[in-house]
């Protein structure tokens, strides 16, 4: 998610400016430490759906797609 953050502060933007995110889990079993973190970061509004499903690498235990909108964006 650190790499995301950046990603999204790249372009002007932060995680309150997602609009509509997918969280590709390859364990199932990891989608409640990911809602404990964003829990602590006060993301709990992350509008998100959790999926268990294959991930494009087989070292990857998480893949993530999403959406960011911000009328004026910090650039």
């Amino acid at each position: 998610m650190k790499v995301v953050e950046a990603i999204l502060n790249s372009r002007g933007f932060e995680f309150s400016d997602i609009t509509r995110a997918v969280a590709y889990f390859k364990n199932r079993s990891d989608i409640p430490a990911f809602a404990s973190w964003c829990v602590q970061r006060d993301l709990t509004s992350l509008p998100f759906v959790a999926a268990q499903c294959g991930i494009c690498r087989d070292d990857l235990l998480l893949e993530w797609e999403a959406d960011a909108w911000n009328p004026s964006p910090i650039l």
